[in-house]
């Protein structure tokens, strides 16, 4: 990579040493090329070989880019080096190199380990259909023994949430908890967990618990009202609005000041009465665009509010108690029932030899990961085998992994003991829309705030983008900060997480030139197709974007 010419933060993640580094790498700013880059300076030092890496990718077909990508590096050093023989000796491990999904490498951790999990090596890989058919099966045959045992537990459970000769909701919550357990590093554990928090809690503990939420809440209401009190009195706001939510803002007040318990809780929550939004006309585009936005957080902020007074505090504390105890057998049904679905799911599994993804997973973490006397999560022994193999394990998208993912990597890392920490996490935490898939982004935030600039745990961020021209750059940033909020999305859309211009090979642009401004095409989805081409509308942002 010899004519690959580096920006400074791109330079401070190639030559970063001795430390865990988290890369908060925005679109286009060229993050594949620099973990390249770090890897073929690593192997230039001495300081590492490729078959002492791990890399971790979310797709197969990522991985096979960056093994690819790695290739045609050390090519590229053996045409410049020619008298050098590292890359050489490289480029001959790449192809032994540990390059893959965190699915491949799970695979490989439990066919290797296949003796701890007491199964057969030659093991296949469940197809989804198969999983969802053998699930099928066990919850028909789990629910059949249930009607035949008519248990007091089990029929509490079809009393509060089965219809009249349908148990069609009562299934899909055992399958509901069950996904849920799935995305636990400890699923069973985590289940026990769910139901023993409820048998131990007394009726002053409950309520105590549930007001402390309601606190919670009402803090997330009022700052959401702070902020339209803000967009009024911005600039550029709607300041016709502001006698409105300053009205609003005493409400809240109020019910801080009269909720001091429970109780008082449902009485302030049901004496609440909102002002009418003023009949406003001849408002201006961008007065409507604003009013629009201060309109939709309202509704938001007094819907939660709505639902908590027709929720847990439609009734008192005593009341709410009564109801507790009444849903607590029922509750616990549902734990047990879904504990012997595991449970049975799995033992089809076995005698069938096949598994999920996740159930791999789960299996590679009970390999990798176990408990101490204080019930925290430690390395194995074959983990701090395993980690003796790797002088750094490198993380692609890392704000798509998950509790058990980060769990599993970890315990290889350098975390651990008197290791030096060796993470190399590099993600965007906007791009995370996995969540389906247990993504956990929270990792990637959690990180970002506790990570330094220097020291053995560091961050760095990789803002520019040289993929795209400044017009384009600008319009999407303009789109996106005023809809990506932290109240809303969990990512506050400010200046360290926009798009910045970095590009030299279009600064000889025109910015004038109205081929280079940027096109919102507005279709409205009710039309026909006919109807929607005639629909089209082109609106240039160019100058609205300086």
């Amino acid at each position: 990579m010899p004519d690959f010419k580096l920006s400074e933060a791109q330079q401070k993640i190639v030559d970063a040493k001795d430390c865990s580094l988290l890369v908060a790498a925005a679109a286009g700013s060229g993050k594949t090329a620099v973990l390249v880059k770090r890897i073929i300076e690593r192997l230039r030092s001495g300081r590492t070989s490729l078959d002492r890496l791990l890399i971790v990718t979310f797709t197969n077909a990522a991985a096979a880019e960056m093994k690819d990508r790695i290739g045609k590096a050390l090519r590229e050093e053996m045409v410049a080096e020619p008298e050098s023989k590292v890359f050489k000796e490289q480029l001959a491990l790449l192809s032994e190199a540990r390059i893959s999904t965190i699915d491949s490498f799970c695979n490989s951790v439990v066919r290797e380990n296949f003796q701890m999990l007491n199964i057969d090596p030659g093991f296949s890989v469940m197809e989804p259909a198969e999983n969802e058919l053998i699930k099928s099966d066990v919850l028909d045959e789990l629910f059949e023994e249930e009607y035949e045992k008519a248990s007091d537990d089990f029929l509490t459970l079809m009393s509060a949430y089965g219809e009249y000769k349908d148990d069609a909701k009562v299934r899909d919550l055992v399958l509901k908890l069950h996904g849920f357990a799935e995305n636990e590093p400890r699923p069973e554990e985590w289940l026990n967990g769910c139901i023993s928090d409820f048998a131990k809690k007394s009726q002053d503990e409950l309520i105590k618990k549930i007001y402390a939420e309601f606190l919670r809440t009402l803090y997330d209401v009022k700052k959401l009202n702070d902020k339209c009190i803000e967009i009024c009195g911005s600039p550029d706001g709607f300041p016709k609005a502001t006698d409105l939510f300053l009205s609003d803002r005493t409400l809240i007040e109020g019910i801080f000041e009269k909720a001091t318990d429970f109780d008082s809780a449902v009485t302030a929550l049901k004496s609440l009465d909102w002002a009418r939004f003023p009949s406003l006309r001849n408002l201006s585009d961008e007065e409507k665009k604003e009013k629009d936005k201060v309109t939709a957080i309202r509704k938001n902020y007094r819907d939660v509010l709505s639902k908590l007074s027709s929720g847990f505090f439609s009734c008192s504390a005593e009341k709410a108690w009564e109801t507790y105890a009444r849903t607590y057998p029922a509750l616990s049904a549902l734990v047990r029932i879904t504990l012997e679905f595991m449970k049975r799911v799995d033992e089809t599994k076995r005698e069938k030899n096949s598994f999920s993804f996740a159930d791999i997973e789960h299996m590679a973490l009970t390999v990798l990961c176990e408990k101490d006397a204080s019930g925290n999560e430690v390395p194995t022994a074959v983990a701090r085998e395993l980690a003796d193999r790797f002088d750094e394990i490198m993380i692609d998208e890392y704000q798509d992994s998950s509790n058990i993912q980060e769990c599993m990597l970890k315990s290889i890392s350098g975390e651990f003991g008197d290791r030096v920490p060796n993470l190399f996490m590099v993600g965007d935490v906007k791009q995370s829309i996995y969540s389906f898939r247990q993504a956990c982004p929270e990792l990637f935030e959690g990180k970002y705030r506790d990570f330094k600039d220097e020291g053995t745990h560091r961050k760095i961020d990789l803002s520019q983008n040289y993929r795209s021209r400044k017009s384009v750059l600008d319009a999407v940033n303009v789109l996106l900060a005023p809809v990506m909020k932290e109240d809303m999305t969990g990512i506050e859309y400010d200046g360290a997480a926009a798009l910045h211009f970095g590009s030299t090979s279009y600064l000889e642009d025109d910015p004038e030139n109205p081929a280079y401004n940027t096109e919102l095409i507005l279709i409205d989805k009710e039309l026909s197709d006919g109807e929607e081409e005639e629909a089209e509308t082109n609106e240039e942002f160019g100058n609205a974007f300086e």
